[in-house]
């Protein structure tokens, strides 16, 4: 250990001496003490972790990183410092963490292998962009011999659903949260919000009647208390029952959400809009307008958030017949979705596709085919999806149209 303090020191003299640096001006950089320096060039002391994050945006060193970790023995000081380097070098950050797995290993300290492993397979997803199935259950394994802390677990699970949104891969996430959640002791406050996020990755993958049973039980163990999260769970609800045709309790959904939210509440715009596509799905063109008024005057001009409505508008007009209208609503829709496309905007792919299946029904309107390689190749698209009610409603059209033409 006192050589690999003083190759530690060593490396942090030759970083500042590379600077042409004294002692007192790297102290200062560091907001440390002179002696502080010296100490630690001389190999005498193991600094706190925060010392190296300082170091390494400084001098962007790993060898500095990896020269602390050969030091450092504390398990906590060394995850800080593993998720810290992740994004500048994932394979050290690995490195670090296998580390603290091995010495908890040692002692059965699965408290702290389990937040550990649980990070590696974080780092696979949105560094590597894959899933390691044997990481997966190994951290599973892991889970088995503990009551994981329900803060913590909620805290972890949080960070991979939203890995897994950016990703679009939610196969880790339904993995281990179904094996892992029986395990810790949910309130009915934690609990709603889990199922809540389950739904939601089942609802990605296609799977809505999953999804439904996870939301309808989100539903029941709130049990009308209203959470922070609680107008998400009853919004995403309707959007499961229309995938499900379940108008009536889409609707219900939706109004209990303008009931529990406050009327400042910059999530009504979600709601108007919501709102807007159930009236537009049955029919009702005139109260959709109301609301796509109403949700339009609460989104920016270039907001993302319109092309949901705006493509649902586009094919509203192709089906009055409204054609010139529908073609503006496309030159709006596709300014934004440029702009979208430049940001990583996580709703991209669905509405750029049902863009372009409105261009493809406008096309077909205007030249009276309808059974074309480029309506197959949109509705083949759309069968992959889980937007299963856009594809029936695109089937629909197309089959109405096709018989009208062949009538006529």
């Amino acid at each position: 250990m006192p050589n690999k303090r003083k190759y530690f020191g060593e490396q942090l003299r030759d970083l500042r001496h590379a600077k042409k640096w004294s002692q007192e001006d790297l102290a200062e950089a560091l907001d440390v003490s002179r002696q502080t320096i010296a100490n630690t060039e001389r190999g005498q002391n193991v600094p706190k972790v925060r010392f190296v994050e300082h170091v390494f945006r400084l001098f962007e060193s790993v060898e500095i990183v990896k020269a602390y970790a050969a030091i450092q023995e504390d398990k906590r000081e060394l995850i800080t410092l593993a998720n810290f380097v992740a994004e500048a070098d994932y394979s050290v950050a690995k490195q670090i963490m296998k580390k603290v797995i091995r010495g908890a290993l040692k002692t059965d300290d699965f408290e702290t292998m389990f937040p550990a492993m649980f990070q590696i397979v974080m780092w696979d997803m949105k560094i590597k962009k894959k899933v390691n199935p044997k990481k997966s259950s190994w951290l599973i394994r892991i889970a088995a011999n503990l009551d994981p802390d329900p803060d913590l677990f909620i805290e972890l699970t949080d960070e991979l659903y939203a890995i897994s949104g950016s990703t679009k891969n939610y196969e880790a996430f339904i993995t281990i949260t179904e094996a892992i959640k029986d395990k810790v002791y949910l309130d009915n406050k934690k609990l709603s919000y889990m199922l809540g996020h389950q739904a939601n990755a089942y609802y990605y993958t296609g799977n809505e009647h999953k999804a439904y049973k996870k939301m309808s039980k989100a539903i029941e163990v709130m049990n009308g208390e209203v959470y922070k999260h609680t107008h998400l769970i009853y919004h995403k609800h309707a959007m499961i029952c229309l995938q499900k045709f379940n108008y009536d309790e889409a609707l219900e959904c939706e109004l209990k959400c303008l009931e529990i939210l406050e009327p400042t509440s910059d999530f009504l715009k979600f709601i108007h809009a919501g709102l807007a596509r159930l009236y537009y799905m049955t029919g009702r063109y005139e109260d959709a307008q109301v609301y796509w008024e109403a949700a339009f005057k609460r989104l920016g001009k270039n907001d993302s958030e319109r092309t949901h409505s705006l493509n649902d508008i586009i094919m509203m007009e192709i089906r009055l017949g409204n054609l010139g209208s529908a073609r503006v609503k496309i030159k709006e829709c596709e300014n934004i979705l440029r702009l979208a496309k430049k940001s990583n905007w996580r709703h991209f792919a669905d509405e750029d596709m049902l863009l372009r299946r409105n261009k493809v029904m406008l096309k077909a309107v205007e030249t009276g085919e309808y059974v074309t390689r480029e309506v197959d190749s949109i509705l083949q698209e759309l069968e992959k999806s889980h937007l299963k009610d856009e594809l029936v409603l695109t089937k629909n059209f197309v089959l109405e149209r096709a018989l009208l033409s062949v009538r006529i």
